[in-house]
């Protein structure tokens, strides 16, 4: 077999994986938190392609049994270029080609949706926060989020962050983190709060008082940022069991459509 086609052969199987991953590490999964090396992330791209490759495999053989084609000799005649060709050639010609167009292209737009449901269970069943190798890299995204095994599902984050400014030396915000963006080296490049508030020196007495900082979301860049302190305040659901049932599916789907 040619190198050439040794090469598109391995792309070709390769890029159900890489589909699967970049999608997989979207949305709630920032792709600069996982920290990934290019070896590491080109075993999982094989990883994840061998499973999805293995099952299109196994239902395209399926389907050109019907059609009277033996697709593994098929592949064994193309790649080793010793056994009989000719039936490759009659199957391409009579619209077997753009069967495997086709089917090549559902199989990579089946591993992108893979990657996004797969993205979303996770997130809401928190297994990143159980399976090591669904985890990201970065710790502060789950102490950010409260997404560890000890703090409960239904539970809001409250940030204390500690800045530095330019007048006064030094800011305290308190507020609960809304949201936050990634730099590319995997730190915080800002981190929105919402109910944001400040502490404001009182001259007087030399006390601290909390005011309202006006607006819906406050941002505040990373590099400003000297500490972070959280606090999570657990939401009490419903007592009734009923209803509780409700409460958890109403939930659950919400951060199922939100992963």
């Amino acid at each position: 077999m040619s190198i050439a086609l040794s090469t598109l052969l391995i792309i070709a199987g390769l890029i159900p994986g890489i589909a699967f991953l970049n999608t997989y590490y979207s949305g709630n999964f920032p792709r600069q938190l996982t920290g990934l090396s290019a070896l590491s992330e080109l075993a999982l791209y094989f990883l994840w392609a061998l499973p999805i490759d293995t099952g299109a495999f196994w239902l395209a053989s399926a389907f050109c049994d019907r059609v009277g084609f033996d697709l593994s000799r098929g592949i064994l005649a193309v790649a080793t270029q010793d056994a009989d060709i000719h039936p490759v050639y009659e199957f391409m010609a009579s619209g077997g080609l753009w069967i495997c167009i086709g089917s090549y292209l559902g199989i990579v737009i089946l591993a992108t949706s893979l990657g996004t449901v797969a993205r979303r269970l996770v997130w809401v069943t928190r297994l990143d926060a159980r399976i090591p190798m669904l985890r990201l890299k970065a710790e502060w995204y789950y102490r950010l989020l409260g997404r560890t095994g000890e703090i409960p599902w239904h539970s809001i984050p409250q940030a204390d962050i500690l800045v530095t400014h330019p007048e006064e030396g030094s800011r305290l915000y308190v507020g609960v983190v809304s949201g936050f963006e990634a730099s590319r080296e995997g730190g915080i490049e800002t981190i929105s709060l919402r109910a944001a508030q400040r502490y404001k020196r009182r001259n007087d007495e030399g006390a601290r008082l909390l005011v309202d900082i006006p607006g819906d979301v406050f941002s505040i860049s990373g590099k400003t940022i000297h500490s972070i302190n959280m606090r999570y305040y657990v939401v009490p659901g419903p007592s009734e069991p009923g209803a509780r049932l409700r409460w958890n599916l109403e939930h659950f789907w919400d951060a199922l459509l939100r992963g």
